[in-house]
Order: C-alpha cells, then sequence, then structure tokens
C-alpha cells in the first residue's frame, strides 16, 4: 500500500486481494469447472486494475518494461487463439484425424459442417493496431491516451468476435440440439434429456408446466404407461446403452454428435381390422 493512502481505502484493497486469489486458488484446485463461481474474480480482478490504472495516470507508478511486455504477450496469446479457430473450423477433419484419443461425442460435434470463410480473423486487427498506438503514446509519456486506446481497441475486438465467431461456435456446442428443440417445441408431446444436463430443453422448446406430476420423473417418461409421446435427446457415446436397457425408445435422427430418440404413447383402443 502506498504511504499516506487512507486505511480504509487500503483495508478495501487488500480484502480485494484476498478475494481475487482464494476464488482462483480455489477453482483451480476443484475438478468442477463452473464460469459462474469463478466469475467471482471478476470484482476484485477489476477493481485491482482500475486502482493500477489511476495510479499510472496521476503519476505514482511508473509504466515499466514488464507491464509493456505483459500486454504484447498476453494479447499475442489472444490473436493466436482467436485466429487460429477460423482454420480449424475450415481443415476440421485434419483436426479430428490428428487427435484419436478424442471421445465420440467430441469427434461428431467438431466434424459438423460450419461455414468459415478464413477472414474472420481479421477483426482482431483493431486490438493488433490498439497495441501498437498504445505502445507508441507509452513511449510518448501519453499515458491516459494510450489506456483509452487500447480499452478501445479490446471493446471493438470483444464485440467483432461476438458477432462472427459466436454463433458459429454455438453450431458446434449446441446448434443441432437447439435445431431439434425447435422442430418439436408446437408437439403435444414431453421433451427431455438423457445423460447430461442442458436447460436448452426448457428454452427452446418452450416447456410449460404439466398436468401430470409423473412428466417430470425420467424413469416414468422411459418405462411408464405415459399420456403422450416423450421426445428425447442424447449424446452418442451414451446411445447405445440407452437403447439396449430401453427398448422402447426409437431414434429418429442424429447430428453433430447429438441422438434424436421418441417413445411413442402406447395405443389403448383396439386397433380394428383393415385400419
Amino acid at each position: 500500500a502506498s504511504r499516506g493512502e487512507d486505511p480504509a481505502k487500503r483495508d478495501y484493497k487488500v480484502w480485494m486481494t484476498i478475494l481475487f486469489w482464494v476464488v482462483l486458488i480455489l477453482f483451480t484446485i476443484v475438478k468442477t469447472k463452473i464460469v459462474h463461481y469463478s466469475s467471482l474474480c471478476y470484482f476484485p480482478l477489476t477493481f485491482l486494475a482500475a486502482l493500477a490504472i489511476h495510479r499510472y495516470i496521476d503519476g505514482k507508478l511508473m509504466v515499466s518494461a514488464w507491464v509493456i511486455a505483459g500486454v504484447f504477450v498476453v494479447g499475442f496469446f489472444i490473436v493466436l487463439a482467436v485466429a487460429i479457430l477460423p482454420f480449424l473450423g475450415i481443415y476440421n477433419v485434419k483436426f479430428v484425424n490428428l487427435m484419436p484419443k478424442l471421445d465420440s461425442f467430441t469427434r461428431h460435434m467438431l466434424m459438423a459442417n460450419v461455414r468459415w470463410s478464413g477472414f474472420e480473423a481479421f477483426v482482431l486487427a483493431f486490438l493488433v493496431v490498439g497495441m501498437f498506438v498504445f505502445f507508441i503514446l507509452v513511449k510518448k509519456r501519453k499515458i491516459l491516451t494510450g489506456i483509452v486506446i487500447l480499452f478501445l481497441a479490446t471493446a471493438i475486438s470483444t464485440y467483432l468476435v461476438l458477432i462472427t465467431y459466436v454463433t458459429k461456435i454455438e453450431q458446434y456446442s449446441q446448434g443441432a440440439a437447439i435445431e431439434y428443440l425447435k422442430s418439436v417445441r408446437y408437439k403435444d408431446a414431453y421433451i427431455a434429456t438423457l445423460g447430461y444436463k442442458t436447460y436448452a430443453h426448457l428454452f427452446y422448446a418452450d416447456k410449460q408446466p404439466q398436468i401430470n406430476p409423473a412428466s417430470n420423473k425420467k424413469d416414468w417418461l422411459l418405462k411408464g404407461n405415459i399420456d403422450k409421446d416423450v421426445y428425447f435427446i442424447c449424446k452418442i457415446s451414451s446411445r447405445d446403452n440407452l437403447l439396449k436397457e430401453y427398448p422402447e425408445l426409437k431414434v429418429i435422427g442424429q447430428k453433430n454428435g447429438f441422438v434424436f430418440m421418441v417413445r411413442r404413447k402406447r395405443s389403448r383402443g383396439i386397433k380394428k381390422i383393415g385400419e
């Protein structure tokens, strides 16, 4: 802490530092990697970064060569990681073949037919230019202007990445599942997933409260005397075991690692001859 700093601000900085390291270390150790939990780092990280920037602008801290090097190293890896994605998508077959140990679901998911042009990588030009302008302005002691330029370049690049990359990446992760859920949205049927957890079916299939409380139990949907057809989604890695365990399930489709099944309602009436 700086000499003469207000004790309350100094204590607040200590608590923010403790919060940051506790969350970072804890969720590095645990096996469950959930971004919603680790995002608790965002608040103390933002505070500590703002505090450092404030001190740079006030001249209380000097922008050292290590800081500039850190900006370029982090920026380089961000640019490299994002720029390489379109080419992994274009040559996805070769990429998947280089990784024989991939599980069946991941393999099928990465083989999705997603249109990439390769020009998506150019959206990062703003970030690259911003880093170099930042370097030049810092050398000229224009710290505030350099930081503003770097922040603007980062914001523009982030926005462009979101609109050019995220929709394509979604087609790999759950595009096929969402497409299927939308196709059965208006059917008078139950919709559920098997073998994995998701909330996608609640939103994209517009799931409404059901009159029959048994419809919330997977065991009843799979083996009970259902009063409606039931549409299921599972991953291809669990398909064979599910079909073996529940013979009434019928596969009606498969795409990008997802398998779509249905269990039909048993007919209760007597079928007439000739029908």
